[in-house]
């Protein structure tokens, strides 16, 4: 009863007041178990290290020119971050010159050092395969009212709208928001211009895109701009942004660009100062930087060994579901159960193949070596190649990228029931850990796939209890302990374990409990057992434990504890 329980240095347990009897903690229905991507330091990452040479191999010089003294750079870096110490510093690499060298986005200290690669970021919640900011603007003028029409007289076709970049990187998007009057036959042409004297320098820093007359509509809408060749800003420098409307001008069929609260839109038309014909008034752009995209590269992720989820008092696995943002491009999902220490000998990689049903190794550590899954069937048949490059995120990239039959998108893994979690080769109740991965993938450096969470949705088992009795003083030390209980519990789960301590819970014994005659009412029974406490150190003060099995249905009645010298 409550009475020899003592509550405070017990755990896992429940006490049902109206039946008066102790129990693990009741299971709990539809629980979440949630991965978020919001700090790199509780995942691998795929990365190059020093492999070429141990200590002091890359040479910066001139700030953001980037040397190998020995080996090669690998031929995929473009558009990965590099760092130089140790990965609290990252700098974007724009250009692969050659194999040995490297030009950066932005200046580091010159010297010798040592360095990391890696293809993919965590920024703001989500990690990804490049970082897309938004630059902030100068502040320096003031909004006005109104629209601007681009093709009311042959003076002012060109308009430019300057802007201060926030942050250091390649520009690679822009938003306008814009209209057309009439039906315009032509097109309008954007690009990104260093200034000069305040005003748009001629000069091109981007590539020149478009924008089709039949793309837009006779509303206020904003519009992606996209640069295939992006153009490299710095933080706190002035840029331009020009717009050109391609062909002859109509005064009755033209484009509109919006006034509204965007600062410092400086038109340019030859002169620093806005164009009078037409009306005037400030335009609304949003830029967009960030150059760090790894375009056709399978890039993967996953938590690091101390970081899996525990599952061993789930009962199951309901569903699976994540939060992604594609745009356009692909994520594909990956778990290992139960992985081996350090990822090491024996870790296997499984999807649940949308096609077929089955669960599919797609990677796996063989002894020494990290092995892919070649075979270009559906099911679950296994055909080891080893990667090219020997760690488990290479070799799950080299398996994504080589056999579409190793790939599982959010939209699968949602799609994955609660029978088919626990088919052969799945999640199971004697699974203890599970470990959730990601591989990102793009094929375009202007759109850029993010995942903000990776969630596994469960049943708990009922909870083990551990009850332990209050301490008894009987004034002399104990040799021999005698206890009985009742308690509630079916013939598969057993009656749990009951320890016996002599000197006050600094040792435990087991004590062997054996049924006395038959069932009480329904699945209650007596217990009684003997446990010589001898070989424990000297004390007093005796106590009893009882402890059930995770999962097991015990329902502990009462219990009583004797003891002689």
């Amino acid at each position: 009863d409550e009475q020899g329980a003592d509550e405070a240095n017990s755990s896992g347990f429940q006490h049902d007041n109206t039946n008066k009897f102790y129990k693990g903690t009741d299971p709990g229905l539809g629980l979440s178990s949630d991965k978020n991507y919001d700090t790199e330091s509780n995942f691998i990452q795929q990365e190059w290290t020093n492999v070429n040479q141990s200590t002091s191999q890359a040479t910066v010089a001139s700030g953001t020119t980037v040397t190998l003294s020995s080996g090669t750079w690998p031929v995929n870096c473009v558009n990965g971050r590099l760092s130089f110490d140790g990965g609290s510093t990252w700098f974007g690499i724009d250009v692969r010159d050659s194999d040995s060298q490297l030009t950066l986005n932005s200046s580091a200290a010159d010297g010798d050092f040592d360095y990391i690669i890696r293809l993919s970021e965590f920024h703001s919640g989500v990690i990804q395969l490049n970082y897309f900011g938004t630059s902030s603007l100068d502040q320096s003028a003031t909004a006005t009212s109104g629209s601007y029409g681009l093709g009311h007289s042959s003076v002012n076709i060109w308009k430019a709208q300057t802007f201060t970049a926030g942050i250091s990187g390649n520009l690679t998007k822009i938003q306008i928001k814009l209209n057309k009057t009439g039906s315009p036959n032509d097109n309008l042409e954007f690009r990104i211009q260093s200034t000069s004297g305040g005003v748009a320098s001629g000069v091109d820093l981007s590539s020149i895109e478009s924008l089709s007359s039949s793309s837009l509509t006779g509303s206020f809408v904003f519009y992606d701009v996209n640069f295939s060749t992006p153009a490299n800003v710095t933080s706190g420098t002035k840029y331009a942004i020009v717009m050109n409307r391609t062909g002859g001008v109509d005064s009755s069929n033209y484009y509109n660009v919006e006034a509204g609260t965007c600062p410092n839109a400086e038109w340019y038309n030859g002169s620093a100062n806005p164009p009078t014909s037409g009306g005037s008034g400030d335009s609304i752009f949003n830029t967009f930087v960030g150059g760090n995209n790894s375009a056709y590269e399978y890039v993967s992720i996953c938590d690091i060994e101390s970081q899996k989820v525990v599952t061993s008092a789930w009962s199951d696995i309901n569903s699976g579901s994540v939060t992604e943002t594609l745009n356009s491009q692909n994520a594909y999902y990956w778990l290992v159960f139960d992985p081996t220490s350090g990822f090491g000998a024996g870790t296997e990689v499984k999807i649940f193949n949308p096609t077929n049903s089955v669960w599919r190794v797609i990677a796996k550590k063989n002894g020494a070596v990290w092995e892919y899954n070649n075979d270009s069937s559906n099911n679950a048949t296994y055909s080891g190649t080893a990667a090219t490059v020997n760690d488990m995120l290479h070799a799950v990239s080299q398996a994504i990228s080589t056999q579409a039959g190793n790939r599982m998108t959010g939209t699968n893994l949602a799609a994955i029931t609660d029978t088919e979690w626990e088919e052969t080769g799945g999640w199971s109740t004697a699974v203890n850990s599970v470990v959730r991965g990601i591989t990102l993938y793009s094929n375009d450096f202007s759109q850029n796939p993010s995942v903000s969470q990776y969630r596994l949705n469960f049943d708990s088992e009922r909870g083990a209890m551990d009850l332990r009795s209050k301490t008894y003083d009987p004034g002399f030390i104990p040799s021999e302990g005698y206890l009985w209980l009742r308690i509630e519990h079916s013939d598969s789960d057993g009656p749990g374990t009951f320890y016996v301590s002599g000197n006050g819970g600094t040792d435990w014994t087991v004590a062997p409990m054996v049924q006395q005659g038959l069932p009480l009412s329904g699945d209650i029974r007596i217990y009684r057992g003997t446990v010589d406490v001898n070989s424990q150190a000297s004390g007093q003060d005796l106590r009893c434990r009882y402890q059930s099995s995770q999962g097991k249905d015990q329902f502990l009645h009462s219990w009583g504890l004797q003891a002689k010298s």
